[in-house]
């Protein structure tokens, strides 16, 4: 039997996992997130500053003007925001993040 130790960035986040990807991930050894507690964990303090104002419902610019970065900047936390959580928009992120804490 072999080991993997995989970084949370490298599992796969419960919130985007359906069976066909449960079983591709026990498949290759590679850990399914259990917790969504566990992916905002993971996420940069910038990130959970970024979660927060998407899940408010603000658009890309009202975030950039919000936290003084640019739009382009705003983009990248978003693409790893929906990247660690599994999803691929918005409404999934929303609907993974709903009832943690960071809310």
């Amino acid at each position: 039997t072999e080991i993997y130790t995989l970084s949370l960035h490298d599992a796969l986040p419960i919130c985007g996992a359906n069976d066909a990807d449960a079983l591709a991930v026990l498949g290759s050894g590679r850990q399914l997130v259990t917790s969504r507690q566990e992916v905002v964990a993971d996420l940069t303090a910038r990130e959970r500053d970024v979660l927060s104002l998407i899940v408010e419902g603000a658009t890309n610019q009202e975030i950039a003007r919000r936290l003084v970065i640019a739009p382009d900047t705003v983009k990248s936390h978003v693409k790893q925001i929906l990247r660690k959580f599994g999803v691929t928009n918005r409404a999934q992120v929303i609907a993974c993040a709903a009832g943690t804490a960071v809310l």
